[in-house]
């Protein structure tokens, strides 16, 4: 039996954990990564900084997201090979390309009997996060509707919130941001100047309605054309 694990950033650990538990008597494990090259300049694999403020080009960014990605690959290899037995085969896959296609064309490919998604990262829990502000995020209207900080990580707020916030803060300037998580930004609510001090509210929280969870368009969209079993961890 095979069974293919997709894996995703910023919930690597708690999928490699919760898989764990629904592979035994499984002979081969891929452990799968697909690499959304249009998202790349918000990509949770980014530079990190280490191109300072420097534009990378695009070719330059896909480089350092494959190298990330086949790292963090090789660390949850590593770490599911201590919970299944001994003998297991365990093989990393990078994909690239649109994941609800990829996933799908690679577990026909692979004939795996199981493909066991996460939710895509601790969605919609609280999440504070703190750095230097390295540039602007514009939507496809031209409108500021997201900041990016130094280690990669992209934040976001509403785009009527973009004008006022860009007018208070700029970038080089350290920052602490307090939302929720999502798949591959964190959406603020209340971002704060760790240089002047000054607060700012970026989207305020409903006041009467639970906070929503987003499974991603991965997990809807496998479950419903995947050739095999699809088990979706909580």
């Amino acid at each position: 039996m095979r069974a293919m694990v997709c894996i995703e950033v910023r919930d690597r650990e708690r999928v490699v954990y919760g898989c764990s538990r629904y592979l035994a008597g499984v002979r081969e494990v891929l452990l799968t990564h697909v690499l959304d090259e249009r998202a790349l300049r918000g990509y949770d694999l980014a530079l990190q900084g280490l191109l300072g403020r420097r534009q990378p080009r695009p070719d330059e960014l896909l480089r350092e997201a494959e190298s990330a990605a086949l790292e963090m690959l090789e660390e949850a290899r590593a770490l599911l090979s201590t919970l299944l037995l001994e003998g297991t085969e365990i093989e990393g896959l990078l994909l690239h390309g649109r994941p609800e296609h990829e996933l799908v064309r690679a577990a026909a490919a692979r004939e795996v009997s199981a493909l066991i998604l996460g939710r895509g990262g601790a969605d919609g829990e609280s999440a504070v996060v703190s750095g230097r502000i390295s540039g602007w995020r514009r939507n496809p209207h031209g409108e500021i509707d997201g900041l990016y900080l130094e280690d990669g990580t992209e934040v976001r707020f509403p785009p009527h919130r973009g004008a006022q916030i860009e007018t208070a803060l700029h970038e080089g300037e350290n920052v602490e941001v307090r939302g929720e998580r999502r798949p591959r930004h964190v959406h603020a609510r209340l971002i704060t100047s760790l240089d002047s001090g000054r607060s700012l509210e970026a989207h305020p929280p409903p006041q009467h309605e639970p906070p929503r969870r987003h499974l991603g368009h991965v997990a809807r969209f496998v479950t419903d054309h995947a050739g095999c079993d699809v088990v979706l961890l909580g």
